[in-house]
C-alpha cells in the first residue's frame, strides 16, 4: 500500500510550524480523528477533550466530509478553544509520525493507525445501540442543511471486531446509559489514554 509506505519517511522538520501546530513538550499528545455524520463521536467527545486541555496537547483532524457539513462548527472550535484543528489538506499519515495516542471511532483512521503501530483508543459510538442503527442509508443524503448517512453495517469489519470482542485497543463506550449516567466518561477516557500510552510516554 503506497500510502502506508509514507510512514517510513521522516516527518519534515517544518511540518508542525508549517501547519500551525504547537505542541508543549511537557504534555502528552492526543490526535483525535473521528468519522463524520451520525457515526461521529464529536458531539460527545469534544466537550470531554476540552476538559483535558490543561494536561494534554490535542490535535483534531476532522473528516473531510465534516469540513463540508459542519464548517461553522469547526471554525468556532478553532476560534474559541486551544484544540488545534488541522487543515483539510494535512495528511493523516504525517500526523501518525507525531509521538501521540490516536483517538478515533468508526473512522478509517483506525486502520491506518493499526498499520502504523501507534497506540490508539476506540470510541464506540454504537455501544448497546439497537440493530436498526446499522441500516445502511445513501452515503450522501442532504437533509436539514446537513449531510447524513450511516456508512457502516453489522457485517462491516470494524463492527465485527467489536461484536466478537477482539481487543485491539482500549474501548470507551459512549452509550448514555452505560457511561454518562455514571458521570465517568471523562475518567474512562483518561484511563484509556493511560492504558494506550504506556509505550509512548
Amino acid at each position: 500500500e503506497p500510502k502506508l509506505d509514507t510512514l517510513l519517511e521522516p516527518l519534515p522538520e517544518d511540518f508542525l510550524a508549517g501547519h500551525g501546530i504547537t505542541l508543549d513538550p511537557l504534555k502528552p499528545t492526543l490526535i483525535y480523528a473521528p468519522t463524520w455524520g451520525v457515526l461521529s463521536s464529536e458531539d460527545v467527545l469534544i466537550p470531554q477533550l476540552l476538559q483535558l486541555l490543561p494536561d494534554y496537547n490535542i490535535v483534531y483532524k476532522p473528516h473531510h466530509m465534516t469540513f463540508m457539513s459542519r464548517y461553522e462548527f469547526i471554525a468556532d472550535l478553532n476560534r474559541t478553544s486551544d484544540i488545534q484543528v488541522v487543515a483539510e489538506d494535512v495528511s493523516f499519515m504525517d500526523l501518525l509520525k507525531i509521538d501521540a495516542v490516536v483517538v478515533s471511532d468508526n473512522s478509517g483512521a483506525i486502520f491506518d493507525t493499526l498499520h502504523s503501530g501507534k497506540p490508539f483508543i476506540l470510541i464506540d459510538t454504537l455501544a448497546e445501540s439497537p440493530v436498526n442503527v446499522y441500516t445502511e442509508t445513501p452515503f450522501f443524503t442532504f437533509s436539514g442543511g446537513k449531510f447524513t448517512g450511516v456508512a457502516t453495517s453489522a457485517e462491516s469489519l470494524e463492527q465485527v471486531i467489536k461484536q466478537e470482542g477482539v481487543e485491539i485497543a482500549p474501548v470507551v463506550r459512549t452509550n448514555r446509559k452505560s457511561v454518562w449516567h455514571q458521570g465517568s466518561l471523562r475518567q474512562s477516557i483518561i484511563e484509556a489514554i493511560r492504558a494506550a500510552s504506556d509505550e509512548v510516554y
